[in-house]
């Protein structure tokens, strides 16, 4: 119970309603409304969550060649073929699009563009050719690892393992030590 003075006068008591812990501390679902069919909303707390769980938990049982591993359904999702060439496929221009995510996902800086170039072995008159036809340096790295797998200039190898070293060689290791992981996460290659 507590007592409030007004005006000076003697205190009277006031009695004040116990606080109920059970309200929520945030409005609940049905009271926010919607202005974005697309946008989550606090009563989608708990499906984002248990979607989560469900794509970080391992979920299959994958049968290949007489041999079992377990895997999650967010590497079925990403994984386009099950590789069993241990990252050893010469790698082509087709897969430019798979290397570049690879660099993205591993932090690769992009302004390093022109010295992966001379580290996968291409001329330096071809990286001055890159840097002149515009764009920023994402453009140039993309630009880089094409001809890359188009096997110009210098080129002797076309493998992840080539990649993660010249990605090394750049000075970039954290990048170059990450690479394998990513691979593995996003399409199933084991070097």
């Amino acid at each position: 119970m507590r007592t409030s003075i007004s005006n000076g006068t003697a205190a009277t008591p006031v009695q004040v309603p116990a606080v109920t812990p059970s309200a929520p501390p945030y409005p609940s679902a049905a009271a926010l409304p919607r202005t974005n069919p697309n946008e989550l909303g606090i009563g989608d707390l708990d499906i984002v969550l248990s979607v989560l769980a469900n794509e970080l938990v391992p979920t299959a049982t994958v049968s290949s060649n007489g041999s079992s591993r377990s895997t999650s359904s967010t590497s079925m999702q990403t994984a386009s073929t099950s590789n069993t060439d241990n990252g050893k496929r010469t790698l082509d221009i087709e897969d430019v699009e798979m290397v570049t995510t690879v660099l993205n996902k591993a932090l690769f800086g992009a302004t390093k563009w022109a010295n992966l170039g001379l580290k996968l072995g291409l001329l330096i008159s071809r990286l001055n050719v890159i840097g002149e036809e515009g764009g920023d340096a994402y453009r140039h790295l993309r630009r880089t690892i094409e001809v890359w797998l188009e096997e110009e200039d210098n080129v002797t190898s076309r493998t992840w393992q080539t990649l993660i070293e010249a990605v090394a060689r750049t000075g970039d290791r954290a990048a170059a030590q990450i690479i394998p992981d990513i691979l593995k996460t996003l399409y199933n290659i084991r070097l």
